[in-house]
């Protein structure tokens, strides 16, 4: 009974070649397909999500290495926030068109194509997809090597080293602008000229490119302006620029802690306000602080002028780009009101030849009024027979007559026409 109950249930189960050839069901087809892709590697972000490319460059000229870093990797590296590091983000150029900003031992330089961060002996250049980056990159290292044999080193060698890296900065993007202006004044003036000779379609859309293409270089210009305008506006940033001056002032406060604690007992009594002695080192150590706070005044007066002559010659200079940018759109609008004045003198003598046209169609209804109305009251005859038909003649005089009125009618028109000077011929 057992035998005959195995052999039933053997029976029924599919056999090895059957389940082979069973093709499976969709609910197998899905199980199957999920772990196929529970099984595959998780695919790897792209490459410019998940590093960035970094170059370090030294105060020699030297580029060191090629530093790629993710977000958290260049949190870590900069020890700068998230937020500030969107700055320098080449996907971001819309959202954070330029600025300069110091933080506590770093600058952070978003100018045009220029995005990097500046430490005290090392600056760090990204965005290097950017022809025009790759260039101020060699521009920056030959300057830099450049100030260690030129005759620039007495001049030059004084700023610090993240002072000279944005002075380069500075330097390379307002001489980039300078070069876009000048090519923009070059486009300029022909295409203006063609269109006050042929006011024309290709003309007209020939000059709307370029004016759309000063709109954006004069706003690129006016941003950058205003970033070093409000820089220079507060002496507290143009002092936090200077990385190095803060770096010795954190050092000699640090020394002068340590001389003061080094120089004071551990044993030494709580002098009180009441003793002779306690007044003279009161007015001593009063003394002593007014000297280091006037001493440390002076250096910040110092490191703050030094950064301020540094902004101020590259904002005059971009403010003479952009004074050239203003002078050539009033050129243009110039163009465009006198073009606009030449439309207006071709529409108004438009309106005079409408004018004249239509007083010599009102003149010459007087003759189809007269022609109508003879038409149906007289009857002309070539030869008068007497039977009560009027001769030829009268056909005669009737169209001279009106034709004489009709002449009158046009000039007395056109003379109140001029009289009132509503025409000017």
């Amino acid at each position: 009974m057992v035998g005959g109950l195995i052999g039933g249930i053997m029976a029924t189960l599919p056999s090895k070649s059957r389940r082979r050839n069973r093709r499976p069901n969709k609910t197998e087809q899905e199980t199957f397909a999920f772990g196929e892709a529970l099984m595959k590697p998780p695919v790897p972000l792209h490459q410019s999500q998940q590093e960035r490319s970094w170059l370090e460059i030294t105060p020699e000229g030297t580029s060191t290495s090629l530093i790629l870093l993710n977000k958290l990797k260049t949190i870590q590296h900069f020890q700068l926030p998230l937020r500030d590091l969107r700055i320098v983000d080449p996907m971001l150029a819309t959202s954070y068109p330029s600025a300069l900003l110091a933080r506590e031992k770093s600058i952070i330089v978003n100018m045009e194509f220029v995005k990097m961060v500046i430490g005290l002996d090392r600056c760090y250049v990204t965005n290097l997809e950017d022809p025009n980056a790759a260039n101020f990159v060699e521009y920056l290292q030959g300057r830099l090597k450049g100030l260690q044999d030129s005759g620039e080193k007495d001049k030059e060698m004084f700023l610090p080293f993240e002072l000279r890296v944005l002075e380069s900065a500075l330097d390379y993007v307002s001489k980039h602008l300078e070069q876009q202006v000048t090519d923009v004044e070059a486009a300029t003036h022909p295409a203006l000229d063609a269109l006050t000779q042929t006011i024309s379609t290709s003309n007209l859309e020939r000059v709307r490119r370029i004016k759309n293409r000063m709109v954006r270089l004069n706003l690129r210009i006016e941003t950058l302006k205003e970033v070093l305008e409000k820089t220079l506006d507060d002496d507290a940033d143009m002092k936090d620029f200077n990385l190095s001056a803060l770096e010795e002032e954190r050092l000699e406060e640090v020394n002068r802690e340590l001389q003061r604690m080094s120089s004071t007992p551990f044993d030494m009594p709580m002098v009180t306000a009441s003793s002779s002695f306690g007044k003279a080192g009161v007015n001593v150590n009063a003394g002593y602080s007014s000297s280091s706070s006037s001493d440390t005044s002076l250096d910040s007066d110092e490191d703050v002028e030094v950064v301020e002559q540094l902004l101020e010659s590259y904002f005059m200079r971009l403010d003479n780009t952009w004074n050239r940018m203003q002078t050539l759109s009033e050129y243009v609008d110039d163009t465009e009101d006198f073009i606009n004045i030449e439309l207006d003198s071709h529409r108004n003598q438009l309106i005079r030849l409408d004018i004249v046209l239509t007083t010599f169609t009102t003149s010459m209804a007087l003759i189809t009024a007269v022609t109508a109305l003879f038409a149906m009251n007289v009857r002309l005859e070539p030869d008068g027979n007497g039977d009560g038909k009027a001769p030829y003649s009268w056909f005669v005089i009737i169209t001279c007559c009106s034709a004489a009125g009709a002449l009158a009618l046009f000039t007395l028109v056109l003379a109140y026409c001029k009289w009132r000077k509503l025409l000017m011929f």
